[in-house]
């Protein structure tokens, strides 16, 4: 039998570390999964490349850095696929170290640092050769709505389906989010989870786009997961389908509804839509907004026939009886709008918008709520269909009485 002698252990190992540090440095594939981020960019889903390594965020030479490159950095950034992969510190030039040089990237790696490369901070590269990445834009949808072109919205990173804040959400937003689905113009951008709350993180928060950006991930934001929101404050957004004849009102509609300057109680001093449209199922905000000087005690929404108080807002505290009627703004008395949502044929009627202010007389405003024919269906399916199975439901003795009357039942017996 073959001996072997203990001293070849302490040769022959030290010798196969020494060759497998070799061979990660020199250029295959090193397996840390350092952390990646784009800096300079409009988003986290562009600018300049840097890798954490050894707690310093160097960059990355642009030496034969490709598409292929660029894809591996926004998937790992769950950012997508990538639409270019910018040379020449396109975003900018970084400080400290250039990290990474030459790397050759299959496509199929979950992070950059698989990738093969000539080894940490082994380049001949400056800062004016920084490599950049530019990701597709975020996919945006609208959930809870009739249609997917209204609802909560909802934007795809890093695989989750996460909400945004309506802090500053503005019809200039719903604009963006319009055209980037393909939905035509925004009608409204309903606040405070007009459509139900979302789960899971809410992404962006202080939303400020200008209304030209072709993608909500391209506007300015806190950043992503930077918010101070709960998903009681997810935003919404309700567009005009190309080509469909849909009509809902909002404080932000473009002149859609006639407003009325001449106040109840005699004082112009309330801005409020008379008129306001809304589909059966669909959403409905009631503008009532003071524009005084004096404080405000309180404000109050009520049916005029019967009487009942579907809202009301004094110092510190909201009276909301239905859970599907909100107060447009989070806090203060000025902006005494509402939201309805979803509308039922029992909301559809005229409504008393009241504000008690200090030293004035009350001041009112009339607001009529009509309901919208869906284009093709005159009753709503809501109804429609129960309808249909109570009809269905008498109809069936009818036939077996006429069927026990022919002999049929008999006939179907012998069979």
């Amino acid at each position: 039998m073959e001996s072997h002698h203990p001293w070849s252990t302490f040769i022959v190992l030290p010798l196969c570390g020494i060759l497998l540090f070799n061979v990660s440095m020199n250029g295959a594939t090193t397996t840390s999964a350092l952390p990646v981020r784009l800096v300079g960019g409009r988003t986290p889903c562009e600018g300049r490349v840097e890798v954490l390594y050894q707690h310093s965020w160097d960059t990355v030479c642009d030496d034969d850095w490709s598409a292929t490159d660029a894809n591996v950095v926004c998937h790992q950034l769950g950012c997508g696929s990538a639409i270019s992969a910018p040379c020449c510190a396109a975003f900018g030039q970084g400080n400290g170290s250039v990290l990474m040089d030459n790397v050759g990237c299959t496509g199929s790696e979950s992070y950059l640092s698989y990738c093969p490369h000539n080894g940490w901070h082994s380049a001949n590269c400056g800062h004016g050769e920084d490599a950049s990445v530019v990701c597709k834009a975020l996919p945006v949808r609208l959930v809870g709505g009739r249609t997917p072109c209204e609802g909560r919205v909802e934007v795809l990173y890093q695989h989750y389906w996460d909400t945004v804040c309506d802090d500053h959400w503005s019809v200039r937003d719903a604009n963006v989010v319009c055209r980037q689905l393909g939905c035509g113009s925004p009608i409204s951008s309903p606040c405070c989870a007009a459509f139900g709350q979302g789960n899971g993180s809410i992404l962006m928060d202080n939303v400020q786009c200008n209304g030209s950006e072709s993608s909500l991930s391209y506007c300015p934001y806190n950043g992503f997961h930077s918010h101070n929101c709960g998903h009681h404050e997810d935003a919404s957004v309700v567009c005009q389908a190309s080509g469909t004849a849909m009509v809902t009102m909002s404080a932000e509609t473009f002149a859609m509804n006639s407003v009325d300057s001449q106040s109840a109680g005699g004082s112009d001093l309330i801005t409020a839509d008379k008129n306001v449209s809304a589909y059966y199922g669909g959403v409905a905000v009631l503008e009532c907004i003071y524009s005084g000087s004096r404080e405000v005690n309180s404000v109050k929404w009520a049916n005029q026939s019967s009487g009942d108080v579907k809202a009301e807002r004094s110092t510190g505290e909201d009276h909301l009886p239905d859970a599907r009627i909100k107060f447009v703004e989070s806090n203060g008395k000025r902006d005494g709008s509402i939201i309805i949502y979803p509308i039922h044929l029992g909301d559809i009627g005229t409504y008393t918008c009241s504000y008690d202010v200090q030293g004035e007389k009350p001041m009112e405003k009339i607001v009529i709520l009509s309901l919208i024919p869906y284009p093709g269906l005159p009753i709503p399916l809501k109804i429609a269909i129960p309808i249909l199975v109570i009809g269905l439901f008498l109809l069936i003795p009818g036939i077996v009485f006429f069927l026990y009357k022919k002999g049929y039942l008999s006939i179907l017996a012998k069979c």
